[in-house]
């Protein structure tokens, strides 16, 4: 750490211990799925400071990086965001509360902390056992794991409104959390979800995770395309050249050279007059 940086820490844990500053009240918030923010910590009267280097695969950790600290209870006791490449701190971890109601949970004497880098578990040289004496301690930091990227497929991808589809995740890394956009207003945060379509069109699919070294996107445009029942030519009119198609493969059957079960709509193997009498039900239909 830089030696202007050090003193100042130095002699900011100095004034708080002499009692000519208190401990910063750090705001409370919510978690935000970006890297980069600090989940939501309650301060306490109770309190130990932490500072050093971190490192992610063996490399300086880059600005933005969350570092966490984290009671046995698996509460978040402590947070900061890495401004200066491969440094954190003053982080404050905090002791819990009892004198307040409801009692504010934190770290409690003799524990290990706990510290996760990006969400993920971190190995702390030396380990840190919590005490509540406000003193400052170094404990280096380095977290290995592998970036997730988002990637996801979907069966079917095409067919007749209304179409239910069935999204997979094929993220790699270790993802925790899931945000999928279907395109037409719907949206899941199921890992594996099952959309079904409404409504004639192409659709356009994002999925959103995060997790260590994350978050990550991907986007796969028109991936999803809805028709109208009956529109065989996809001209979103079902009309007499739908009805000519049906017609262009007349009498054929399952097992036929010439048979195409997309135009046997009734599904029972023979292209008939009754799958002309599906499309005359749809006749006039638009998207």
């Amino acid at each position: 750490m830089p030696r202007q940086r050090f003193i100042g820490v130095v002699l900011l844990t100095m004034a708080m211990m002499l009692g000519l500053v208190g401990a910063p009240q750090l705001p409370v918030h919510a978690r935000p799925a970006a890297t980069g923010a600090c989940p939501a910590v309650q301060n306490t009267p109770f309190f130990t400071i932490v500072y050093g280097e971190v490192t992610v695969n063996g490399a300086p950790a880059p600005a933005g990086t969350v570092v966490e600290a984290r009671s046995p209870r698996v509460h978040t006791v402590g947070c900061c965001v890495v401004s200066e490449v491969g440094y954190y701190g003053a982080m404050y971890v905090y002791g819990e509360d009892n004198s307040v109601s409801p009692p504010i949970p934190g770290m409690r004497s003799g524990e290990t902390i706990a510290f996760y880098v990006n969400g993920a578990a971190a190995t702390a040289s030396p380990p840190r056992t919590w005490v509540n004496d406000r003193d400052l301690h170094l404990v280096n930091l380095s977290a290995v794991y592998t970036p997730i990227q988002a990637a996801f497929t979907a069966s079917p991808t095409s067919g007749v409104v209304p179409l239910a589809v069935q999204f997979t995740d094929t993220s790699t890394g270790s993802p925790s959390g899931w945000d999928w956009g279907f395109g037409d207003g719907g949206t899941s945060i199921q890992q594996h979800p099952n959309h079904t379509y409404t409504a004639p069109g192409a659709y356009t699919v994002t999925l959103t995770v995060s997790g260590p070294g994350g978050p990550d996107s991907a986007t796969q445009t028109d991936y999803i395309t809805v028709y109208l029942w009956g529109d065989l030519d996809h001209d979103c009119d079902v009309d007499v050249a739908d009805i000519m198609l049906v017609a262009s493969r007349w009498n054929t059957h399952s097992g036929d050279p010439g048979y195409d079960p997309a135009y046997d709509l009734d599904h029972d193997g023979d292209i008939d007059v009754a799958d002309i009498m599906q499309v005359a039900a749809a006749w006039g239909d638009t998207c």
